[in-house]
């Protein structure tokens, strides 16, 4: 179809269009034009000889290079003083003339910028919050340490003449003094992970040795509840490339999510290996969960009860931290529990 056999009503109709079209031949010589892109070149204060000002840079070019390689015109998006138009050209079916038809996308254009500014000021935002709670983290650890450290040396100097009423307040102090260092480890870590400012690092670790450390670490306190404890380790080092720290907390939080959860029976830990994946295994025999809970288990400040009369301690963020810690090494939690049967959580680190 050539320029020069268009009907009048053909013609007609392109110029009734409400969006600008220009038609050029490829030399970029300007063969026709509706009254919209008359009226484009008008808001942008240019003449009908400037036309070639309105259309992509190099268009004459890239038209030449497009039909040579025999490929489509790559549409174009256009940035003007009052407007943002999309320029969708096309050849004629004798490839001697192209068509640029316009679409005005000011509005669009207008709230892809509003976005952009939102998302820069929520990241904002999120940096400064991080930066808040780091220093505080820092502000309230300094002094906190401190204060244990002397406490304990403390303790251990009157040993000998302090009374068991006296010795269970030292352990008091002691006790709580940990819970508020872990509970601001996990505010940061949580802050961390949720924004991506942790870094993660990958190294060859052994999912054995971190998975005996932390049962060696916890077997005191799962002798104190008087529960069985079970454990399932292959005799064989199982080396993967992964982050340390990720797969340390993550064991850490579910043995003591099922110590903290179990009041009597067992808890299981495991590592089994699976094809090209390890799986890490916690089983305990407490009190189990119904489908509502388990569905949001993984959410933060989420836990069984609510409130000052829950049962038990700590702000719920410990699962939902295992599920960011799992997520930032490509690796996967999954749950399986039952009321009144335990709980049974896995997680899935591909080698």
């Amino acid at each position: 179809m050539n320029f020069n056999t268009w009907h009048d009503e053909t013609k007609s109709f392109i110029d009734q269009n409400p969006g600008p079209i220009l038609v050029v031949d490829l030399a970029g010589k300007s063969l026709f034009s509706n009254a919209a892109f008359a009226d484009f070149l008008r808001a942008g204060n240019l003449d009908e000889s400037e036309y070639a000002l309105a259309l992509p840079p190099d268009f004459v070019n890239i038209m030449l290079n497009c039909k040579a390689a025999e490929v489509t015109i790559p549409v174009t998006r256009m940035e003007y003083a009052e407007k943002a138009i999309l320029w969708t050209a096309y050849f004629s079916k004798d490839m001697l003339e192209v068509i640029y038809q316009g679409v005005d996308i000011t509005h669009l254009h207008r709230n892809e910028i509003a976005l952009i500014a939102a998302k820069e000021k929520a990241e904002e935002g999120e940096k400064l919050k991080t930066a808040f709670l780091d220093n505080m983290s820092h502000e309230i650890r300094t002094p906190l340490n401190s204060l244990l450290g002397f406490m304990n040396l403390l303790s251990d100097e009157l040993q000998e003449i302090l009374t068991e009423d006296q010795k269970f307040y030292f352990d008091l102090i002691h006790q709580n003094g940990d819970r508020l260092a872990r509970t601001m480890q996990e505010i940061l870590d949580i802050s961390h992970f949720s924004t991506g400012t942790y870094k993660v690092k990958l190294l060859p670790v052994d999912v054995i040795q971190i998975v005996k450390i932390q049962i060696e670490e916890r077997v005191s306190d799962i002798n104190a509840k008087g529960l069985r404890l079970k454990i399932d380790l292959p005799e064989r080092e199982l080396v993967v490339s992964s982050d340390e720290y990720c797969l340390t907390q993550s064991v850490a939080h579910l043995i003591d999510n099922a110590i903290k959860y179990t009041e009597s029976g067992h808890i299981v830990v495991g590592v089994k290996l699976r094809g090209s994946t390890i799986d890490i295994f916690v089983e305990d025999s407490g009190p189990g969960m119904n489908d509502d809970m388990q569905r949001i288990i993984f959410v933060a400040f989420n836990q069984g009860t609510f409130g000052h009369s829950k049962k038990y301690q700590g702000i719920g963020l410990g699962l939902s931290l295992v599920r960011l810690y799992m997520d930032s090494i490509h690796a996967t939690v999954d749950l399986d529990s039952r009321i009144g049967e335990g709980s049974r959580f896995k997680m899935s680190i591909p080698i």
